[in-house]
């Protein structure tokens, strides 16, 4: 599920408060995708190779951390 949202949540205080997608645009503009299971892996491979993913759009210290690692996982790891 992807979701377009704002706020921010700082040591478990909220720092930037969230508002409502309808506050942002009209109801009319707001839809909801329904992605199958069997197309998540290359809907996830599209959003990589345009620059989208997780340490992305996530840059805390871990998602970057988690990012490094897989990488590196995938170097050493001839495919079977």
């Amino acid at each position: 599920m992807f979701t377009f949202h704002g706020g921010k949540i700082l040591e478990g205080r909220q720092v930037i408060p969230s508002r409502p997608l309808e506050e942002f645009c009209q109801p009319i503009a707001l839809a909801a995708l329904i992605v199958p299971a069997a197309a998540k892996r290359a809907l996830l491979q599209e959003l990589r190779m345009s620059g989208i993913y997780e340490a992305v759009l996530f840059p805390e210290m871990e998602h970057r951390a988690l990012e490094i690692r897989q990488q590196r996982v995938k170097a050493y790891v001839k495919p079977g």
